[in-house]
């Protein structure tokens, strides 16, 4: 779905129709991967399954971008970037004039959210599960990858009124976490990947590697700056531009002091993260950190583009535009920096997405 969705984003930001066109047999076939039953097989059932891994306990075979914990078979976050991309690609041949294959994927789509609703949702967690693993067996450590996913209105997992709830129940957990762990809110000022700590089992070597045996460590509890910047852009979905705000300043004050070039941030330390924070690290992926800044912009302005309707309002700009620029440029800009390349860059997204807003 990655791939997928890459041309769809990239029809928006360039209008490239040619390139697109000459691309649209390519994605197609591409799709036609995770339809077949040689494939990820999602045509039986609506749901999308790993051939490759089984989501077990001890395989120590991940499927996604978490990769020593063992998401597999049916994956959630999979899934439902599996809804989006169904999503583009019917938007993308409506644009490009192949009506039929536009009708045909919008059938899939809604098929397949269907199906995501049905599985994956935990009403006693009022959030969703994981991945189902072969044996038919749900996790429930409410990864929020796939959680802001969903609250997303590209895709439409969610009702308003859902997203509405499933926002507040993260805040809740995450306060519970603050509380277990005695952590303020500077201390653990981001988003854990998941809620709930995962089993020793579900991670590699028995939860031994990256010592995921305890909450807080790695994939298993610290913050990846990727699903931060979907926490942003769904706090703008769920209405709470001003909160978006106020988490962006926080996420940007660490940008001041440390480049914000980080994968991943360490609030936790020891087994009972009680040892001061490591902070940032990974400082090779740099666009987890640029996820938090375009998150954070739109969540703040209230808007999301997209291919066929242009800039879509979501929510209410955080108070007033003017004020919101002032204190983001005073974010972005006005404090002081090492490393003038960082600056430079976030400023041209600043006014990328800033002016894009204004329209």
């Amino acid at each position: 779905p990655h791939f997928l969705l890459s041309f769809y984003y990239h029809a928006i930001n360039t209008g490239d129709k040619p390139f697109l066109a000459a691309a649209w047999p390519t994605l197609q076939r591409v799709l036609g991967y995770v339809l077949a039953p040689a494939g990820m097989n999602l045509t039986r059932g609506g749901l999308a399954t790993t051939p490759t891994a089984h989501g077990l306990p001890h395989e120590d075979h991940a499927d996604n971008w978490l990769d020593i914990v063992n998401f597999g078979g049916q994956d959630a976050i999979i899934n439902a970037m599996i809804v989006q991309a169904l999503q583009a690609m019917a938007e993308l041949g409506e644009w490009l004039g192949d009506a039929p294959a536009a009708a045909q994927y919008r059938r899939i789509h809604k098929t397949a959210q269907e199906a995501f609703r049905e599985r994956f949702w935990v009403p006693t967690g009022g959030l969703f599960g994981d991945w189902i693993d072969t044996r038919g067996v749900r996790r429930e450590y409410y990864y929020v990858w796939q959680q802001f996913l969903a609250m997303d209105r590209f895709g439409n997992l969610t009702t308003p009124a859902q997203a509405q709830q499933m926002m507040e129940t993260v805040h809740a957990r995450l306060a519970g976490i603050r509380a277990r762990f005695h952590k303020s809110e500077d201390d653990l000022w981001c988003t854990p990947t998941n809620l709930v700590g995962i089993a020793p089992f579900d991670g590699y070597g028995n939860g031994s590697l990256q010592d995921q045996r305890f909450f807080g460590h790695y994939e298993n509890g610290c913050c990846f700056m990727a699903m931060h910047g979907l926490y942003l852009q769904a706090l703008g979905h769920t209405g709470r531009s001003d909160t978006a705000l106020a988490v962006l300043d926080a996420a940007m004050a660490r940008f001041n002091t440390t480049g914000f070039w980080g994968q991943h941030y360490d609030w936790c330390a020891g087994d009972l993260c009680d040892q001061p924070a490591p902070g940032f690290v990974g400082s090779d992926v740099i666009t987890d950190s640029m996820l938090v800044l375009v998150g954070g912009l739109r969540a703040t302005f209230g808007f999301r583009p997209t291919l066929l309707d242009g800039v879509q309002i979501v929510g209410q700009p955080a108070l007033l535009f003017t004020w919101g620029n002032q204190r983001l440029w005073k974010s972005v800009v006005g404090a002081p920096s090492s490393n003038m390349v960082n600056r430079i860059v976030a400023c041209v997204l600043f006014l990328q997405y800033s002016d894009v807003s204004m329209l």
